[in-house]
């Protein structure tokens, strides 16, 4: 009979069931999803056509993250030549502006036109709106601070993407002249690895683990089977043994 003291401990073991099964299957997934990264990778021709597409949609990235931090430095030179001496809200204004000098790629100064004038068709019309109230004066400092930390980083990663894709075209062409000169900066034997090694190794690696993922999808479909039949090796060996015994 069905005894409502119960429901806990049901409640905890299809919870730990859940939690297990769940687990399983994503090692399962996570062996599957490794080896094959790693067999794409092996070899150096193919990671160097992959770090180009990725360069190139991480220089769109880059671009747009200009665009919108010079949009967002002009609306702090726009609101700061609008601003009045005797403004309350100059000192907020001043804190914007020296942030924008001391930590922006893209200086105030700069957002001039040829003849130094503000280049005015860089921001709309609701960019030069933030200097009428202290809230809009904070919604211009967070999207200053958002810009500059968003820039900065697509900046920081898109120049190790240029060093990791000339590496790469470095490799290649290596490899094309059967010549493993040293690249700048890195050791012979190092680039020897690099060049001739590594290969071998990704592959080494991928097999192994793609051996092992599959004695993982084995064991989850033991699980499922109840051992009817037992396709798990590890289960079968144990089995073996303790009949052996």
């Amino acid at each position: 009979h069905f005894n409502a003291a119960d429901l806990p401990r049901y409640g905890i073991s299809l919870s730990n069931a859940f939690g297990l099964l769940v687990s399983v299957f994503l090692l399962g997934y996570g062996l599957v999803a490794i080896p094959k990264l790693l067999w794409r990778h092996a070899s150096p021709e193919t990671s160097w056509r992959v770090e180009i597409n990725r360069l190139g949609r991480l220089a769109e990235r880059v671009n747009d993250a200009s665009f919108e931090l010079n949009t967002v430095v002009t609306a702090v030179q726009a609101t700061h030549l609008q601003m009045t001496r005797r403004d309350p809200l100059q000192k907020y204004m001043e804190v914007i502006y020296k942030y924008a000098e001391t930590e922006s790629p893209i200086k105030p100064q700069s957002t001039g036109g040829i003849n130094g004038a503000l280049d005015l068709e860089a921001v709309s019309v609701d960019d030069l709106d933030y200097g009428v109230s202290i809230q809009g004066l904070a919604q211009l400092r967070r999207r200053l601070q958002r810009a500059v930390s968003v820039y900065t980083g697509l900046s920081t990663q898109y120049c190790r993407k240029v060093g990791r894709v000339q590496e790469l075209d470095a490799i290649c062409k290596s490899r094309r002249a059967m010549e493993c000169g040293p690249w700048p900066g890195v050791p012979r034997h190092v680039w020897i690895y690099k060049c001739i090694i590594r290969p071998y190794v990704f592959r080494l690696a991928s097999i192994v683990l793609a051996i092992v993922s599959i004695s993982v999808i084995c064991a989850e479909a033991t699980i499922g089977a109840g051992r009817n039949p037992d396709l798990s090796p590890l289960s079968i060996i144990v089995h073996l043994e303790r009949n052996h015994s």
